[in-house]
């Protein structure tokens, strides 16, 4: 199978390409995390596989609509 035949077939089940299905599956591990209070911001990003917080920060707030520091106050109400 061609690289587009299956990322069409993988859009076509999952409703997403894989690289948004991944990224959407690594932020849900992030705000599982953040909710156990085990470890900083910076910490879970590192475990995550990103280089800058500033960047997980951009695309978790993306996802969420607030940053990982306003998630979790969130989450403490």
């Amino acid at each position: 199978m061609s690289l587009s035949k299956f990322k069409h077939c993988f859009r076509h089940i999952y409703g997403a390409s894989p690289y948004e299905y991944h990224l959407n599956l690594k932020l849900d591990i992030a705000a599982v995390l953040l909710q156990q209070h085990k470890w900083l911001v910076s910490e879970i990003a590192v475990q995550l596989g990103y280089t800058s917080i500033a960047s997980f920060n951009k695309i978790f707030k993306k996802k969420f609509k607030m940053n990982p520091t306003d998630f979790i106050k969130e989450r403490m109400k």
